[in-house]
This record gives C-alpha cells, sequence and structure tokens, in this order.
C-alpha cells in the first residue's frame, strides 16, 4: 500500500471534485427547473481549503469520451482492457490535446482502477495494462500535475517496462 499524508490529501481533493462534478453535472429533462437549495446559516456549505478543477460545461467532446467509454464498458467490460480501452486513452489525450483540462478524479473516473502507480508532492503515475496484441503486451503511463491535472499519456509495449519502483495499485485496500 502506498498511502501518506500527501495521497490523503490528494484523495480528499478527489472526493472534493467528485461531489462539484456529480451536482454540476447532473442531466435534467428539457424544460424542467431545479429547486432552488434552501440555505440557512447553519446549513450554508464551508468554503474548502481544497478548491475542486470542474469544467464550466460538458463540450461535446467531452460527451464523445463518455460515449466511447460507454461502447468499451459494453464491449470488453471493465475488468477487461482492449482495442476499445485504447480508444478510450487516445480519445483523453486528444481531450487534453485540445487545450481542455482533464483531472485526475475525470481520468480515473473514466478508466477505472490502475494497475500501478506511485506518488509523491510533484504529483503521481498511473500505469494501466491492456491487450493489444496478446495479453497485457501493452500498457499507458498517465502523468498528473502536482495541481492535479493531466499532464502526459504514453504509450508502449510492456516488455521493457520496469515495474520495481511502482506500487501495485490495490483498488480496494485492507485498512486496519
Amino acid at each position: 500500500m502506498w498511502y501518506d499524508d500527501y495521497q490523503v490529501r490528494r484523495s480528499l481533493r478527489i472526493l472534493t471534485s467528485a461531489l462539484a462534478l456529480l451536482s454540476s453535472c447532473q442531466d435534467r429533462a428539457p424544460g424542467t427547473a431545479s429547486k432552488p437549495a434552501v440555505t440557512s446559516p447553519t446549513t450554508a456549505p464551508v468554503p474548502s481549503a481544497i478548491e475542486p478543477r470542474v469544467p464550466a460545461r460538458v463540450t461535446p467532446f467531452r460527451r464523445a469520451v463518455l460515449g466511447i467509454q460507454k461502447e468499451y464498458l459494453e464491449q470488453e467490460g471493465a475488468t477487461r482492457r482492449g482495442v476499445l480501452f485504447q480508444k478510450l486513452t487516445h480519445a483523453l489525450d486528444e481531450l487534453r490535446s485540445n487545450r481542455e483540462s482533464v483531472t485526475e478524479f475525470e481520468m480515473l473516473a473514466l478508466l477505472g482502477p490502475p494497475d500501478f502507480g506511485q506518488s509523491d508532492v510533484g504529483g503521481a503515475s498511473y500505469a494501466y495494462l491492456y491487450d493489444r496484441f496478446g495479453k497485457k503486451d501493452w500498457g499507458v503511463i498517465i502523468d498528473i500535475g502536482p495541481d492535479g491535472i493531466v499532464n502526459r499519456i504514453g504509450w508502449s509495449g510492456t516488455a521493457a517496462w520496469d515495474t520495481t519502483h511502482w506500487k501495485r495499485f490495490d483498488a480496494y485496500p485492507k485498512i486496519p
């Protein structure tokens, strides 16, 4: 397990972003108004020191990425990563290269838990293995900056990978 104080702070930032994303991106039927939130001084939200980075609007390209994710989950499933997983990571990189920031939370929500990971105060890196020509013969490495935004995405064959400095990612850690 590779949890430390920095990782806990990062997890809190991801959870804060998740809550903000879920509350801001709910689809509503056209013509229906949402009820305004009633707040009082005792129930008003307390400002957080960790500000979530949530896109101001859901762009058509973000909707296209979600469509690719749906296709991937329907045809390959979350436990098998193949050609559609590779297509999803390329779409995520296109989104990033179109100057739309992709947060760590969005990346984890789209791709699921990685196979390997490492983090420090300079950011985090996640590695996903997938089937391209054989069983888990290719991988994608995603670098996250200290601000929680995806910086780089790279693909390569896994034959030359040295994973000794990477920690195996435990999606459901055993907490004492």
